[in-house]
């Protein structure tokens, strides 16, 4: 972690930020866009990486599981986690 904002310099290399600039971060917010949520992050390196919405409607349920989340069903849920990978080549 050589700027010290907590990633492993493989994590920054996943999520496409920078592992020497402690400023560079991803980001994800919840935006209001005609009265419903939508999830946006940054960066977003879309056609280098495979971002994938999760969410939970309560986090004090034991027996609830994270459900993956399209583009549209965002009002469903009430809690989000983003996880991204590096798509694999052939």
């Amino acid at each position: 972690d050589p700027d010290g904002d907590g990633f492993t310099t493989e994590e920054e290399f996943i999520i496409g930020t920078d592992p020497t600039d402690p400023e560079s971060k991803f980001t994800a917010s919840i935006e209001m866009v005609d009265g419903k949520p939508v999830i946006t992050y940054e960066p977003d390196l879309l056609e280098e990486r495979k971002y994938t919405t999760w969410g939970k409607k309560s986090l004090s349920d034991p027996d609830e599981k994270w459900q993956k989340v399209n583009k549209g069903e965002e009002e469903e849920y009430n809690f989000f986690k983003m996880s991204v990978e590096i798509p694999e080549t052939k």
